[in-house]
């Protein structure tokens, strides 16, 4: 089985946990990790093109549209916690201290737990972000992240300070239609995760902000119902919680009413 991934160590390490969940599901004879450069849609193109099996896509990054001609699965979600990494407690900040973002959603919400903090734009891996905490007095970065490459480090932040991105700690397979493969995947689709990320994936639909918007979203389910918690950072602070049994109305109904509210792209 040929395994499609991006070429950061972190993305590595996401095929790798995939292609050995699946050997077990399956008990194929061994995967290859095939090395795609470009974002989730060159993923995808490699994917249709049938130069990898199987797509493995950080379930915050793919694409919202689901593809006609590919299926989707969900590994169990990791911690969706955001964690700060830094010399303190993330309580313990000094005045005005410096602290590490790599999106709007993360520098919004840590402006609005203290509104001394100075948040400084950050590109680049997760390795190199870890190694600007220093020259910082500390970054924000995915706890799932950080175990994915076996670094037990940071301090996780309650969802009373940050409320992770869409599909944040959760790992998506996707394979192609009628394909041998696809049979293999379904083996290992977790149902809770599939339903969270209905939910989420569902409400950023709907809603339709720029990728870069403040706004964060998180499902959880107990199997039976899920429980929807979404904040918006922009001009005004807006944050809902609600719950249902349908996950897909419930994302579209709690983004409808962050539009009545006056969350527009």
């Amino acid at each position: 089985m040929r395994i499609g991934t991006s070429s950061s160590a972190l993305h590595l390490a996401q095929a790798a946990a995939a292609g050995d969940t699946l050997l077990v599901a399956d008990g194929f004879d061994g995967y290859e990790i095939v090395e795609v450069d470009g974002g989730p849609e060159a993923l995808r193109q490699a994917l249709l093109a049938g130069h990898c099996d199987v797509a493995v896509h950080a379930a915050s990054d793919i694409p919202l549209a689901d593809h006609v001609d590919l299926s989707v699965v969900f590994l169990p979600r990791e911690s969706p916690q955001d964690a700060f990494v830094g010399p303190t407690d993330y309580r313990g900040m000094p005045h005005g201290a410096r602290v590490g973002v790599d999106s709007a959603n993360r520098a919004a919400q840590i402006t609005h737990f203290r509104q001394d903090l100075r948040p400084v734009d950050i590109g680049g891996d997760l390795e190199e972000r870890l190694a600007r905490v220093g020259e910082l007095d500390g970054i924000i970065v995915s706890r799932a992240e950080l175990t994915q490459l076996g670094r037990d480090i940071g301090q996780d932040l309650p969802y009373e300070v940050m409320v992770p991105v869409a599909g944040q700690g959760a790992v998506a397979l996707e394979a192609r239609r009628g394909s041998q493969v696809e049979h293999t995947l379904d083996l290992v689709d977790d149902q809770t995760t599939r339903l969270e990320m209905i939910a989420e994936r569902s409400f950023v639909r709907e809603l339709n902000l720029a990728p870069s918007a403040p706004v964060g979203v998180l499902a959880r389910s107990t199997g039976r119902t899920v429980a929807l918690h979404a904040r918006f950072m922009g001009s005004g602070k807006v944050e809902i919680r609600r719950s249902s049994n349908n996950p897909e109305k419930l994302g579209h109904d709690l983004a409808a009413e962050f539009i009545r509210r006056g969350v527009r792209a």
